[in-house]
């Protein structure tokens, strides 16, 4: 523990060192947003009956599942596009806005002609109706968000982030304390409204924060569509369809156990299967920072150089996230029971096996394929991932029930890392970054000794 708390410190320092500003931003601004949902998991936990936690943690597999596969890839395209040719940024902007709202409008037509019946079908849960007008109003928040982060970081005006986190986090502690409040004085089903729309204003503050600061035209928007339109498509649609293949695959075991079981085993299995927030804000904002320049790169034609730059981010993001997995490891039991009470001591060896897939949470192991615009191969490699994941965790129920099917999800993520790797030459150099450095290789054991070992920490 001790070892792991002076590499963590140590480590921290070389990180902010090695990065520009624009990194802290990202990292602090994901760190807020999730740091005010998980505050949200921990008190909804203990106020709300399991069903009714259940069904809030079923939203959150919809925003994680359903959304991003509603986007077609739009973001994505933008974000590309925005790199790649920076003197036309508004042009881009103006073109994905265009597109974003059609497809706004078809998702507030879909959801309310039945398409929400049938995801209350498939989870097993009437409440889920309830959502029918939210659901296209969050895609909406979620999308927008994505996009002006992309604006944001490759404008460099990263500030925007940083100043709206400390805004989003007082408007995080007063919305989780209205719908406390909702639930507890007024009938239940409002806060199926509240808690959707904290959701769309957290979405929305660094947007309109940004706005504020740095005025937009949207002028010379129209809604003729040409062969401009079907770039982003062209880009984005590869990565639509590897994040419709990878979301079903980080998202199937909990699909699944909505599928078999109760909203109340739900929410037992959905407080295990929750991977550390950290382990993502550290990949995402480092992945984000780079990206424009590992484009940059490949672009012209130092593809060494990009390759040395994404194993170095790696590596710097594995200093920080794998003392954090240990000492998580070490002390689970004690952690579940402490934030979400007894009620959820089901939970324990699910969140041990989450925390073996946090390995994989170092970095974007298809940064190197998306920043050279051959998508189609994350397409590809997803469908593996995907394909393999549900057979595995088929066959892993049947030994070790709902357990197996965590099994399956982190066999999955490992597949499809390995497999990109292989693809871009890169897997035995990133052995030799991560497992040469005597303090990774320490840590790696260590955790691995802890996930068999039960130290009996327990209150």
């Amino acid at each position: 523990m001790f070892l792991s708390l002076g590499i963590v410190k140590k480590t921290n320092l070389l990180f902010i060192k090695g990065r520009n500003s624009s990194t802290i931003h990202i990292l602090v601004s994901q760190s807020i947003l999730i740091f005010v949902l998980l505050i949200g998991d921990i008190l909804f936990a203990r106020y709300f009956e399991k069903a009714d936690f259940g069904t809030w943690k079923q939203l959150n597999l919809l925003i994680g599942l359903v959304i991003p596969l509603m986007m077609l890839g739009l973001p994505e395209g933008f974000k590309y596009y925005a790199a790649l040719e920076k003197d036309k940024v508004q042009q881009h902007l103006k073109e994905v806005l265009k597109l974003l709202t059609c497809t706004f409008l078809l998702m507030v037509g879909i959801f309310s002609f039945g398409a929400v019946h049938l995801l209350s079908s498939l989870l097993n849960n009437d409440e889920i109706i309830n959502f029918r007008f939210m659901i296209p109003l969050l895609f909406m928040a979620m999308a927008l968000n994505q996009i002006f982060r992309n604006l944001m970081i490759n404008q460099k005006q990263t500030s925007t982030l940083l100043y709206s986190s400390g805004v989003s986090l007082i408007l995080g502690a007063v919305l989780i304390t209205v719908n406390l409040l909702v639930y507890n004085y007024s009938e239940t089903i409002l806060v199926w409204i509240t808690l959707p729309l904290m959701l769309v204003i957290l979405f929305v503050t660094p947007i309109l924060i940004y706005i504020k600061r740095y005025p937009l035209s949207v002028k010379g928007i129209n809604f003729k569509f040409n062969h401009e339109s079907t770039k982003y498509f062209k880009i984005g649609l590869p990565l639509y369809a590897a994040t419709f293949i990878g979301v079903i695959g980080r998202n199937l075991d909990k699909a699944l156990v909505g599928a078999l079981a109760n909203v109340q085993q739900f929410a037992v299995y959905a407080v295990g299967a929750f991977e550390i927030p950290i382990f993502s804000m550290i990949s995402a904002s480092i992945s984000q920072s780079i990206f424009p320049e590992l484009v940059r790169l490949i672009n012209s034609n130092k593809i060494e150089d990009a390759k040395e730059l994404w194993l170095k981010s790696i590596q710097k993001a594995s200093y920080i996230t794998y003392p954090i997995i240990l000492l998580l490891m070490i002390s689970a039991k004690y952690l579940i029971v402490f934030a979400f009470t007894d009620k959820y001591i089901g939970a324990i060896s699910i969140f041990k096996i989450y925390l073996l897939i946090g390995l994989w949470r170092n970095g974007y192991y298809g940064g190197l394929i998306s920043a050279s615009g051959k998508t189609k191969w994350i397409t590809l490699y997803s469908g593996i991932s995907v394909t393999g994941n549900l057979i595995l965790s088929f066959l892993l129920y049947q030994a070790y029930g709902l357990y197996g099917v965590a099994y399956g999800a982190l066999i999955s993520a490992s597949i499809i890392n390995v497999l990109q790797l292989i693809h871009e030459g890169m897997l035995m150099k990133w052995m030799r970054c991560l497992f040469l450095d005597i303090k990774l290789l320490i840590l790696v054991l260590l955790i691995i000794v802890f996930f068999f070992v039960d130290i009996g920490i327990y209150i």
